[in-house]
């Protein structure tokens, strides 16, 4: 298993955040080309949907299928339930403060998946999971409604 936790403070309100980043979701194949080959939206009901994604990790492609519940403006709760790395877990919260929202991701991997990212890749692992952060912190700091930038 690994588990890595990521923050970020943005200078946006949470609801704010929260809008930007459902907005860029759909869109990771453009903000992450090279890490993220395909995201679909299979259903969405409520506040909850299912994805589908294709990721690139170490050089390997991972296929999953992810179902999240969605705590607008605060949380959303992530569970894979097919494919590669099935049953792991990732949360990610928007919390408001002075400065803005402290924007933190929780991502547990499971599986043979947990045991590459977290004994053989952890480095490249927490790396890729800060870069991730990192480039969502920019997009909600931006004022552009497009994740691929003006």
């Amino acid at each position: 298993m690994a588990k890595v936790t990521v923050n970020r403070q943005v200078n946006a309100s949470p609801e704010t955040a929260f809008e930007r980043w459902l907005a860029a979701y759909e869109r990771l194949h453009e903000l992450y080309p090279e890490r993220i080959k395909s995201m679909k939206v299979l259903e969405w009901k409520g506040n909850e949907r299912v994805t589908l994604c294709v990721e690139n990790w170490a050089g390997r492609n991972l296929s999953y299928t992810m179902r999240e519940t969605l705590f607008p403006p605060h949380r959303v709760e992530q569970r894979i339930v097919k494919g590669a790395g099935k049953g792991s877990t990732g949360v990610w919260s928007f919390q408001g403060n002075p400065a803005g929202t402290l924007v933190t991701v929780e991502q547990t991997i499971t599986g043979v998946e947990g045991f590459f990212m977290g004994v053989l890749f952890r480095k490249l692992f927490v790396r890729q999971m800060n870069e991730g952060l990192s480039r969502y912190a920019m997009f909600i700091d931006s004022a552009r409604p497009d994740p691929r930038g003006p």
